[in-house]
């Protein structure tokens, strides 16, 4: 092991359980066998879990577990108060085919251990192998794993490589993790490798690899490169790389996961050209947040807002400030659709499952950690990441272990900023209004007016005043449901704005927030409706299911007012409806294309989303894209691809203000 990588790991605690496991997968077969052990230091309230379809015979300190209780959640064992306990086991199962066909939302919820010769992934959650768990959490685990697939296939799961070995019986390697970890998964498939070492913090060697479908091996180099360049950033600004290698692996299905050491794309998504520059790196920085140090679900996953933030963000303020406002506006937008119902507080999130989940796990905690960096300034904000880093590595960490490092960096009692924006569930609704100038001699001053909710945030507004003298940007506190201050000014104010460039995370008002089809897509509430003939109203429905987060139900023809819709159809009925309905006609922006699709308010005060296709083919050409476009206002197609889409035009609150 690498000195630092030895330091760091050496650094955390002793991992609670050892695993020491051979395998042997057949992905023809469908089929693992495994043997191995645990190793408990103390195993008083803890269990064995392994997932329903497997077998297990073990001993534990020389004597037969006795029979499992069988839950929904697999098989549970009751270990007693031994310290340590060993246990020997052996294990074994059928294993699921792949489904024929799987969208990227089906591979975010609960998938089956599955193998076929083009792919095998026994994901964590199928608790595929024998883990120890602490009432509903699992126990960190070092581990030894070693791992055997027939020839023309390669094996593969966290940890640092120890050994590899390719003869004609297949390929067999041995994986270390020494310091503990949560569970992991398997993969496996007929992987084409491309590798390369290259240089990294504190003078170390990694490998970098792809491991790729033969048909899409010449992507290879393009994707070590963007590799090579976010590793070299992100150890600069967080700290050394938790391993000795990352790979890239391609996977069957739409699935775009990040494992501690790798992570696990599908062919569709490794073709798409804009990922080298987007999602990639968003995977890598997961090794440290998420993959290096384990977020505490119990009190809320921050690991995909950071990684968000330093990801995904990041990449845009690297295009300038333009890009990087609209990324802002587009997260207050998406806050925006989240039906009110639906909201919940970052305490509250774990892991994306629909829409609603990732806007406010994902979105709403970047947007937290871009304002926490506005108030402490870049180089306290990026020492404190550091620090957490260096505290912990390889442990689980929650939001008071991040706030502690920050607290540190600043020497601020962070404690009240954080608790109003970790444990609401609502966004500030700010209202300017009001807008007063103010002359005494020859100075000027404006009082401006500003209103929240109650219970109030304690919130620094950004405004933007325009004066005959030119513009300037400020901040002003607020800290009651109702406020009037007072900013001197150079010059006569002409035009005062609310938070001009959307750097607090806050509910738009409805001008600034013109309605995007998400705000339909994502409500529980949404009611269906299908305009056409027999084909179109079953592709329409067939649409509507990969569109919307809940089941939909679909009916021809109508809907109650005043709740969201979807509407689909075929174009001629469709227009017909709106005219019925004297709802307004298809927009000038969205034309061309055999399918569109638009969003607009009504006057009822329920969203409706309205999707205009030429046929039912062109209904079912939608169905792999259009799903991804949720953030648009509108969108139009050809033959399932993107013509043109875009956002009505919204403005930042604003008044006039009367002349001195």
């Amino acid at each position: 092991m690498p000195l630092l990588a030895a330091l760091a790991a050496a650094s955390a605690p002793a991992a609670p359980v050892a695993l020491d496991f051979d395998l042997h997968l057949d992905p023809a077969a469908r089929r693992l066998s495994a043997r191995g052990t645990l190793v408990v230091r103390a195993a008083a309230g803890a269990s064995l879990v392994l997932g329903r379809q497997f077998r297990l015979k073990g001993i534990l300190d020389g004597r037969p577990l006795a029979a499992p209780q069988v839950g929904q959640d697999g098989q549970v064992w009751t270990l007693p108060a031994c310290a340590p306990c060993r246990l020997s086991v052996e294990w074994s199962g059928d294993l699921a085919p792949p489904p024929d066909s799987a969208s990227q939302r089906e591979t975010l919820g609960e998938l089956p251990a599955m193998a076929d010769p083009q792919g095998g992934f026994l994901p964590a959650g199928s608790l595929w192998y024998p883990s120890v768990f602490a009432g509903k959490e699992v126990l960190l685990a070092s581990h030894r794993i070693s791992v055997r697939v027939p020839p023309g296939q390669r094996a593969l799961v966290a940890g640092d490589t120890r050994s590899e070995r390719e003869d004609a019986h297949g390929y067999t390697a041995t994986y270390e993790q020494d310091a503990g970890g949560e569970l992991f998964d398997l993969v496996a498939g007929p992987y084409k490798v491309r590798q390369r070492d290259i240089d990294a913090a504190g003078g170390r060697k990694l490998r970098i690899a792809t491991w790729f479908h033969a048909d899409i091996d010449e992507l290879s180099d393009g994707y070590l490169d963007a590799v090579q360049t976010y590793l070299a950033r992100y150890e600069a600004l967080i700290g050394p790389y938790p391993g000795d290698a990352f790979r890239i692996v391609s996977s069957p299905l739409p699935t775009g996961f990040g494992m501690p050491g790798y992570t696990y794309l599908g062919v569709r998504v490794l073709r798409l050209p804009f990922i080298k520059s987007t999602s990639l790196g968003h995977e890598v920085l997961h090794n440290w947040w998420g993959n290096g140090v384990y977020p505490d679900y119990a009190r809320g996953n921050w690991s995909e807002g950071l990684t968000t933030f330093m990801a995904d963000y990041a990449y845009k303020e690297d295009a300038g400030e333009e890009a990087a406002r609209a990324m802002r506006l587009a997260w207050l937008r998406d806050l925006a659709a989240v039906p009110a119902g639906d909201a919940f507080p970052l305490t509250q999130f774990t892991a994306r499952s629909h829409g609603a989940s990732q806007i406010i796990g994902y979105h709403k905690a970047a947007l937290v950690f871009f304002m926490l960096r506005d108030i402490l300034g870049r180089d306290v904000f990026e020492r404190g990441l550091r620090r957490f880093w260096q505290q912990k590595q390889h442990q689980v960490a929650g939001w008071d272990d991040l706030r502690a490092a920050w607290q540190q960096e600043s020497r601020r009692d962070l404690q009240p900023w954080f608790k109003q924006w970790l444990t609401r569930a609502d966004l500030p609704r700010l209202r300017l209004a009001g807008a007063r100038p103010l002359r005494e001699g020859a100075r000027h001053a404006l009082e401006i007016d500003l209103e929240q909710q109650a219970p109030a945030y304690v919130l620094d507004v950004p405004l933007a005043v325009t004066t005959a003298a030119g513009s300037l940007r400020t901040t002003l506190r607020i800290d009651a449901p109702r406020a009037r201050l007072r900013l001197d000014l150079p010059a006569a104010a002409q035009e005062v704005t609310l938070d001009p460039d959307f750097r607090l995370a806050r509910a738009l008002v409805r001008g600034e927030a013109p309605p995007i089809l998400r705000q339909v897509l994502i409500d529980a509430a949404t009611q269906v409706v299908t305009l056409g003939d027999a084909p179109t109203q079953a592709a329409a429905t067939r649409l509507a299911r990969a569109l919307l987060d809940p089941a939909p139900h679909a009916q021809a023809g109508a809907a109650a007012s005043g709740r969201p819709r979807l509407v689909i159809g075929s174009t001629t009925v469709v227009e017909s409806w709106l005219a019925t309905q004297k709802l307004p006609p298809r927009p000038t922006q969205v034309a061309g294309g055999d399918m569109a699709a638009w969003a607009l308010q009504t006057g009822d005060g329920g969203g409706l989303a309205v999707v205009a296709a030429r046929d039912a083919a062109a209904l079912d050409a939608a169905l792999r894209a259009l799903p991804h476009y949720g953030a648009q206002s509108w969108v139009v197609m050809e033959g399932g691809r993107v013509k043109t889409r875009g956002n009505w035009e919204g403005r930042p609150q604003s008044l006039r203000v009367p002349a001195e």
